[in-house]
């Protein structure tokens, strides 16, 4: 399929979708591949491109927010054939009956994650700024899509705590603590085993 009539049946598609369709054609680097995104104030990206195994189809896919991989991995993408022949009025058509739904379904989900992932950022960036109030030379923090670290060193020692959400336990590891430190940690976490314990006793049913 030439590239001319690729661009063309691409804008006559986004003319067949119905209104504020925007185009846009696109190209690798070396100006050997090309595509078309289709996109809608909505929200909706389309992605056409000829099918690289059969030039006489195109394939249809989508562009969507960014989310972490779990997240992509439990929703795959939707993607359809069509062949180019059967022009702008059967491609559209196809859009919207085949790709659409789950690709709007896709985005629908996507947004949600998005939204949770943002509430669970926030609620780690508070935890470790109460947490960081503790060391008078601060510390390096890193964040992942389902945890934040921290870096720290000073007094003789250092260490890393990675923070997974307010009510979640973390991970801690640190070196060349000294001995008076160390005594302090295993008294505090002597005294959190023993209040664990005490707590497990008062729920036990009877």
């Amino acid at each position: 399929m030439q590239r001319t009539d690729f661009e063309q049946l691409s804008r006559q598609t986004a003319e067949k979708l119905g209104t504020d369709w925007a185009v846009t054609c696109e190209t690798d680097y070396a100006g050997v591949t090309w595509w078309s995104v289709l996109t809608h104030p909505a929200g909706p990206r389309i992605v056409v491109s000829p099918h690289w195994q059969d030039a006489g189809r195109v394939v249809v896919t989508g562009r969507y927010p960014p989310v972490d991989e779990d997240t992509q991995l439990a929703n795959p993408a939707p993607r359809i054939t069509v062949r180019a022949n059967r022009g702008p009025a059967v491609l559209a058509r196809e859009i919207t009956r085949r790709f659409m739904p789950p690709y709007l379904k896709r985005i629908a989900e996507m947004r949600v994650a998005s939204a949770q992932r943002d509430k669970r950022q926030r609620a780690r960036a508070a935890l470790i700024e109460r947490l960081t109030v503790h060391l008078p030379n601060g510390a390096d923090v890193s964040e992942w899509p389902n945890a934040s670290g921290l870096t720290f060193a000073g007094y003789g020692g250092e260490g890393h705590l990675e923070v997974f959400g307010p009510d979640a336990p973390v991970h801690l590891d640190m070196k060349s603590v000294p001995l008076d430190v160390a005594q302090n940690i295993m008294r505090l976490l002597g005294q959190a085993i023993r209040k664990q314990a005490q707590t497990r006793q008062t729920t036990r049913p009877a």
